[in-house]
C-alpha cells in the first residue's frame, strides 16, 4: 500500500512535467512572437505561465492580482534578444503601469533603440486619433492567424526610458 501511494505521488508530480514539456527554444520563440505581435500575445504568455516555473525550459513564472489588475511575469534564465536588444522578463498587464506606453505584453529591453525601430519598422507616433500607444509604433494589418485587423489593431510599441533602455511589446485598445 505504501509503495503504491509513493508511486502514485511520483506519477502525479512527474507526469505534468512530461505532458507539458516544451524546449527552452520553443518557449523563447513563443515569447518573442508575443512581444512583436506575431502570435496571440496574452494567450501565448498565459499558456506558458500556466505551467508555473519550469527551470528545465529556462523560465520562472508568476501571476498575481485579479481582473483588470492581474499581472503575469515570466523571468528568463537566458535573456531574450530582439534586433540585438535584450530582456530577461516578459510581462502581461491589462492596466498599464507605465506612462506613455500601451503595451499589454512587453519587456524592458537594453540595446540600440535606433536599430530596434529600424528592424521592426517602427515609426514615430503620429497623433491621428489622440491616442498614443508609445513613442514608436507600427500597427499591424492582420491578426495572428491572418484575419484582417479590426478597429483596434495589434500594435508593436516602443517607448524609450533612457538612451539604451526601453519598453517594447504588443498592445491594442484599450492598452
Amino acid at each position: 500500500m505504501r509503495r503504491m501511494l509513493i508511486s502514485t505521488c511520483l506519477l502525479a508530480c512527474v507526469a505534468p512535467a512530461h505532458a507539458f514539456a516544451q524546449p527552452a527554444d520553443d518557449v523563447r520563440s513563443a515569447l518573442q512572437g508575443a512581444l512583436v505581435c506575431t502570435a496571440h500575445p496574452v494567450k501565448t504568455v498565459e499558456k506558458i505561465a500556466a505551467r508555473g516555473s519550469d527551470f528545465a525550459a529556462g523560465f520562472s513564472a508568476v501571476s498575481f492580482g485579479s481582473g483588470s489588475d492581474q499581472r503575469t511575469v515570466i523571468v528568463l534564465k537566458t535573456p531574450l534578444t530582439i534586433a540585438g536588444a535584450t530582456t530577461s522578463a516578459v510581462v502581461v498587464e491589462t492596466s498599464p503601469s507605465h506612462e506613455d506606453f500601451g503595451g499589454i505584453v512587453y519587456g524592458r529591453f537594453t540595446g540600440d533603440i535606433k536599430r530596434v525601430t529600424a528592424e521592426l519598422k517602427l515609426g514615430a507616433h503620429r497623433d491621428l486619433a489622440g491616442v498614443a500607444m508609445g513613442a514608436y509604433e507600427r500597427q499591424l494589418t492582420v491578426e495572428p492567424g491572418g484575419a484582417p485587423a479590426q478597429v483596434c489593431p495589434m500594435t508593436i510599441v516602443l517607448t524609450p526610458l533612457s538612451n539604451r533602455e526601453f519598453l517594447l511589446g504588443c498592445g491594442w485598445c484599450p492598452g
